[in-house]
């Protein structure tokens, strides 16, 4: 039986572990060995899956359970949605409002880490972040 190779396109992202950045290969049909499927991260972007177009076109999203090797080669690619958010609030219970990024009216940004949001560090800080 013939082979078929999935590459991957980050599109800007970053491989996590480069040595799944190449891609895999496989006998045509056979199951996806989901652990081949590489990880990527970029930054101020959440990832949306692997496309089988560019443009990451709704309905044409590719999922790794469910997916064989195809009958020929092929190029997946990473999908971005840009992240945008509020920052922390000051104290617990007071509004969260969204910051803008200087230079970039509009766009809002985080400084914050996830565990910067722990009750544990919000007393540490007194209250404050």
């Amino acid at each position: 039986m013939d082979d078929a190779t999935i590459t991957f396109d980050a599109q800007g992202g970053t491989f996590k572990d480069d040595s799944l950045k190449t891609g895999m290969t496989a006998p045509i049909l056979s199951e996806v060995d989901s652990s081949k499927v590489p990880s990527v991260a970029k930054s101020g972007n959440a990832f949306g899956g692997w496309y089988y177009d560019a443009a990451c076109t709704e309905g044409k999203k590719w999922d790794a359970n469910t997916a064989r090797m195809p009958g020929k080669d092929i190029t997946l690619y990473a999908k971005w949605t840009e992240r945008t958010g509020p920052v922390a609030p000051r104290r617990p219970g007071d509004a969260v409002s969204p910051g803008i990024c200087p230079g970039q009216p509009g766009k809002a940004f985080n400084k914050y880490k996830e565990s910067d949001y722990s009750e544990a560090n919000w007393k540490k800080a007194g209250g404050r972040i």
